[in-house]
């Protein structure tokens, strides 16, 4: 009977030897990287936007850096066309970052600077005559999850929600390179 009791009691003490460290709240080898670039794509649909009236893909890419413990700022930039529209969205974001089990979660907030631009008609034929570009300056609120595909390359899918003008909502999804560790890995090295 002791035998079966040591035994039954092996694969849950070898599980919690290989639970994986966690910094912050989130996996150490996550939260050591302090760099990161992505390719991004995905659709943005746009609501009370002067003269952009339908929903247009758009593609770009992101750097980030760490700048404290699980906060990070992102450089973001897409642009896009469809319909004869056009639309460049260029974005600022303070993110934190998050884990529940494997999967990794993220808040971010930030300003943004939007330059669509949008065709004139002709009502009479209703062919483009030309084209009008404005710039706004608004905010926006989104959350991201992450999961990791192989060592250093996630996969995260982002929700955006977009202020000014109008409202509009950005469904991204991202393929991210992390690098540089930074010394942070070498401090949890030391205390392990």
């Amino acid at each position: 009977m002791h035998i079966f009791i040591a035994l039954a009691a092996l694969p849950s003490f070898a599980q919690e030897e290989q639970e994986e460290a966690k910094i912050g709240g989130v996996p150490a080898k996550f939260a050591t990287m302090s760099k990161e670039v992505s390719f991004l794509c995905g659709p943005f649909l746009p609501n009370q936007i002067e003269g952009i009236t339908e929903g247009i893909p758009l593609c770009g890419g992101r750097f980030a850096f760490k700048t404290a413990n699980n906060r990070y700022l992102e450089i973001n930039f897409l642009s896009g066309s469809s319909k004869a529209q056009r639309y460049i969205l260029g974005s600022l974001s303070i993110r934190g970052d998050t884990a529940f089990d494997d999967i990794i979660a993220s808040v971010y907030v930030g300003g943004d600077i939007h330059y669509p631009t949008r065709p004139f008609y002709d009502p009479t034929t209703g062919i483009a005559t030309g084209d009008s570009t404005s710039i706004y300056f608004g905010g926006h609120l989104g959350g991201a999850l992450w999961a990791e595909l192989t060592d250093g390359l996630y996969v995260r899918s982002d929700l955006k929600f977009n202020l000014n003008p109008g409202t509009s909502l950005f469904l991204g999804f991202n393929l991210v390179l992390r690098f540089d560790p930074s010394s942070d890995q070498q401090n949890t090295n030391q205390n392990q």
